[in-house]
């Protein structure tokens, strides 16, 4: 997906991906980095024989379904675009449109939108069903690492005829009255596109990080910083020092949490619950149950199969709150993903599936703690390997979960 800003500088053009967060104008060399009310919202451009157009909201998303059915915890990686509003000629999907057009950020006082109506829940209930493996009940659906934007379709109306104004095509279906488009028309749009200075809130200094990061990093105070409530805010990190200098550091939230109703207050309940084939000591009935989940996109099953090692290595490492003197890493999967994330991961932890599943839809978990570390990982080959506790991750994973 190719997409067009106007630097706020000096009025150039910048060229983005769609995941990119940080980006820097060409022409004047200044920073901004990018953040949505919601989502990133888009418009496709318009053919010029139309001078007033209606903005159609369609939700475009691509990530990863994960489903626990009683088979396990399977995954498919999905792209699609639904309309966000229900109108009877509109086409079901944007089909190619957005990989090979150029689009533009919105701007709400251009054009009149109409109120987008679907949610990531509901993209879930719409087509969750179809892509779960066929056959079984279904106990949970998860959508994570998506990358979801809201693109508008302009359409036009001669008469009692509606066009689409990018193809210029007509949009057969039965005609709808004014008063129909009238109260679906959005009166005074609230969303804006957030364009921050990469200026650090703490001390003054530049932000630094990779484009498709949601975490920005201030190597002079040692400090992390996400978008939250509108403004930069801190964000409590650890880096672990490494004893090699052919190291190359990932991110990972650290969350500590509690289950309910399902017995998951400490890392013995975790064990008991998903019957591993460990022998509970004394001790972990007294350490909190902590989970480690990736903070970058990466397949599906390489993403489970790291945070259950993680988790079940319950490792306690020497945090520092330092950063890494070369490549800053690159946190393309906020919180917010990494806590739906729990449910299928303690399903891929649980062998005892028949107990443990149907009681999935009812798990409820409580946020104690989250923290962002940076882990090191010694580069042998093709394969990286954690410092301290031995897994590895594909280094190719790495360049194609990028893409994810």
């Amino acid at each position: 997906m190719k997409l067009v800003l106007e630097c706020r500088q000096c009025g150039g053009p910048i060229e983005l991906a769609e995941t990119d967060h940080l980006v820097t104008c060409a022409y004047c060399n200044v920073s901004t980095f990018l953040v949505g009310s919601d989502y990133f919202r888009l418009t496709l451009p318009v053919r010029p024989q139309f001078s007033e157009v209606l903005q159609v909201p369609y939700l475009h998303f691509r990530g990863c379904f994960y489903s626990c059915t009683p088979g396990g915890v399977s995954a498919r990686i999905g792209n699609h675009s639904l309309p966000g509003v229900e109108l009877p000629f509109l086409p079901p999907n944007l089909s190619v449109r957005t990989q090979v057009m150029p689009m533009r950020f919105a701007v709400p006082a251009d054009a009149n939108f109409l109120t987008n109506h679907l949610t990531t829940a509901g993209i879930i209930e719409r087509i969750g069903r179809k892509i779960a493996p066929v056959g079984g009940n279904v106990y949970h659906q998860a959508l994570i690492g998506e990358s979801v934007q809201l693109v508008y379709l302009p359409i036009a109306r001669r008469g009692q005829q509606f066009f689409d104004a990018v193809a210029g095509t007509p949009l057969l279906g039965p005609a709808v009255e004014e008063d129909t488009l009238g109260a679906l028309q959005e009166t005074e749009p609230a969303w804006q596109l957030h364009q921050l200075a990469t200026i650090c809130p703490g001390c003054g200094w530049n932000l630094e990080g990779p484009r498709d990061s949601n975490v920005l990093y201030c190597r002079n105070c040692l400090s992390a910083w996400w978008f939250r409530d509108g403004r930069l805010v801190p964000l409590p990190f650890g880096m672990v020092r490494s004893r090699s200098q052919n190291v190359l550091y990932l991110p990972f939230w650290q969350l500590e949490v509690g289950g309910s109703p399902l017995p998951l207050a400490s890392f013995a309940d975790l064990i008991r619950l998903t019957n591993q084939p460990r022998v509970i000591q004394t001790d972990w009935e007294h350490w909190p149950l902590r989970f480690w989940v990736p903070a970058f996109k990466i397949r599906p099953d390489l993403y489970l199969k790291l945070a259950a090692r993680l988790t079940l290595a319950q490792p306690a490492f020497d945090q520092r709150e330092e950063l890494p003197v070369g490549e800053l890493p690159a946190v393309t999967l906020p919180q917010g993903e990494a806590i739906q994330s729990l449910v299928p991961i303690l399903a891929y932890l649980t062998i005892n599936r028949r107990e443990v599943f149907p009681r999935l839809p009812e798990l409820a978990f409580a946020i104690r703690d989250i923290r962002l570390f940076l882990l090191p990982f010694l580069t042998t080959g093709y394969e990286l390997q954690q410092e301290q506790t031995g897994v590895l991750v594909n280094r190719q994973a790495l360049g194609f979960g990028r893409a994810l």
